[in-house]
């Protein structure tokens, strides 16, 4: 399509004249380039956008990462209280959610039947994309109609689409150690002779996929060798690199985020004490009883001040200046009650402290993702990167599927352990 989309692919693209092979290469198109995504956006700010957002409020809902987390009840206990509230008073948002917790059905309930197409797959990303809350829906509607539209036509009326049956696995011949000596059937995509060469040393289900390493070292399952090294290394000897840092930032979140204890007169809720994946972090704490407004400030490792957030009603602030990847940041929230300050945290108390994951280790995770999601290689990244409950997370969902495996045990017990 070129290195970016025509004034008249735009054009038509927001006045729905795209034909239906036209709409799937520029939402492909969209996924990549966000010179193009930006001027798309720029382009309804202009006209619909403009009417329907305030600017100044649009940081105070929820964002698509944590209506998603709600969705599929992957969030903490901390921010799930303060997404309830939020939700309890804005409608948008709580339509929003209902929104996408349908349309996760919709698409979701074929993978019951163990079927989906690479279609529906691609739709869900599309929509993770360029979803927009119930605010916003006057100005961005077409995007998620769009979207939904080519998985509705391709499910119900397509039969030209190929469907992929999920390979299965007899766990009976998985032993308690997770290996197996008799050799098994490689990964489609390579040729059944191949494979049957070698023994398997150890299988896993891994989503839709199966996941072995044979014992002249080859992995087969993944979607692409990117990840390979570090799959053979996790499966032979159950290492990990988690960073020294995640340990020292993970030591005393309990403590700001409890809040009532000195140095913290109100709680810290989010991001406290984790590496985390956003370089525009959202933060939240808990609310003083009577106070007017709150400011927050975020500083650099060295103190210096790098952003600061106008006084606010609300105890939320999502960062517009993105930060540095790969840097760990301190912040602290000025409430303002009866015409004094009131500082959260101050000394005795520990600096409330996060880091934004680097951009090689952001790379992988988004290639990750886009190569089907395997919650191995995800558990494996997440880890190095420091993101010890997302990589906990992925383990145990790994686990589930081989409850026998005692590779998987091993490494979410490093991480657990962490």
């Amino acid at each position: 399509m070129g290195s970016h989309l025509s004034e008249a692919i735009i054009s038509k693209y927001l006045e729905k004249k795209l034909t239906a092979n036209e709409l799937l290469a520029v939402d492909d198109h969209l996924l990549e380039c966000g010179d193009c995504a930006e001027s798309i956006a720029s382009a309804v700010g202009e006209t619909a956008l403009a009417q329907t957002i305030d600017l100044e409020t649009f940081p105070t809902h929820l964002s698509f990462e944590s209506l998603e987390s709600i969705a599929n009840g992957n969030i903490d206990a901390v921010e799930k209280e303060i997404a309830e509230v939020h939700l309890s008073r804005c409608e948008a948002c709580s339509e929003s959610l209902n929104e996408l917790t349908v349309l996760r059905e919709e698409l979701g309930s074929r993978e019951v039947s163990g079927v989906e197409t690479a279609t529906e797959t691609k739709t869900w990303q599309n929509v993770k994309a360029f979803f927009m809350p119930a605010y916003l829906v006057p100005a961005f509607g077409l995007l998620l109609v769009g979207a939904f539209g080519m998985w509705w036509i391709a499910s119900r009326g397509g039969s030209t689409i190929e469907q992929a049956a999920v390979p299965t696995v007899n766990e009976d011949q998985i032993p308690a150690n997770g290996s197996s000596t008799a050799p098994e059937a490689a990964n489609s995509e390579q040729p059944a002779n191949v494979a049957s060469e070698q023994p398997v040393i150890a299988s896993l289900n891994d989503g839709r996929t199966k996941i072995e390493l044979l014992s002249d070292g080859r992995i087969t399952g993944l979607a692409s060798p990117q990840f390979e090294a570090q799959v053979r290394n996790a499966l032979t000897k159950q290492e990990l690199n988690i960073p020294a840092d995640a340990r020292q930032l993970g030591k005393t979140p309990g403590v700001l985020m409890g809040g009532g204890s000195d140095g913290v007169p109100f709680a810290l809720a989010s991001p406290v004490g984790k590496t985390i994946e956003p370089s525009s972090p959202r933060f939240a704490w808990k609310p003083l009883a009577g106070a007017d407004s709150y400011r927050v400030e975020v500083f650099d490792e060295n103190f210096n001040r790098v952003a600061e957030s106008p006084q606010l009603k609300t105890t939320t602030w999502t960062i517009r200046q993105p930060l540095r990847r790969g840097r760990v940041y301190g912040w602290q929230v000025t409430a303002t009650k009866d015409g004094a300050e009131i500082k959260s945290p101050v000394r005795p108390a520990p600096d409330a402290r996060f880091k934004v994951i680097d951009a090689e280790s952001s790379n992988a995770i988004a290639a990750a993702r886009k190569q089907g999601g395997s919650h191995l290689v995800l558990g494996i990244l997440y880890a190095e990167a420091g993101m010890l409950p997302e990589a906990e997370r992925e383990f145990q969902a790994l686990l589930q599927k081989n409850p026998n495996s005692s590779a998987v045990r091993s490494l979410l017990k490093k991480v657990q352990s962490r």
